[in-house]
């Protein structure tokens, strides 16, 4: 074999393991918003650590996060809307809850958090932030 062949031959098989190592079967992961959105279903409620009495109560709450960045909030005193977003660049999750009137005289006030996402997967969503008075913990499941 010549050395023009020879190099033909060394270049094509350079590119033949080069293409092979490509893989078309990566999947990029889902972006946080994406794996936000559904109906989670309150799992555990922690007040500066500890399980909080209000656990009982807390495990009747869901939260459905839409596409459209609004969603709702069902617990046992009625359904609140809200709207919602992530900060990539804070990694800050955003929750602006609208003011329910229960109807019976009790009106909820809206409220605005701003939490860290401790954790979240497919089932699992955990997030934390401060009330102004106490450190909060909400962990929601799918």
């Amino acid at each position: 074999m010549n050395k023009f062949n020879l190099i033909k031959v060394f270049t094509l098989a350079l590119v033949v393991v080069f293409l092979s190592s490509c893989k078309d079967d990566e999947v990029a992961p889902a972006s946080v918003e994406s794996q936000l959105i559904g109906t989670w279903m309150g799992d555990e409620y922690y007040e500066d650590g500890e399980l909080s009495d209000w656990n009982a109560i807390f495990k009747a709450y869901t939260i459905d996060f839409l596409e459209d960045g609004t969603g709702e909030e069902l617990s046992v005193f009625g359904t609140q809307s809200l709207t919602w977003s992530y900060e990539a660049t804070t990694e800050k999750l955003t929750i602006i809850t609208a003011d329910l009137d229960t109807g019976d005289g009790l009106v909820i006030l809206g409220d605005t958090i701003v939490a860290d996402i401790v954790q979240l997967d497919d089932v699992s969503l955990w997030f934390k932030y401060n009330d102004g008075q106490m450190d909060i913990e909400e962990r929601y499941r799918k």
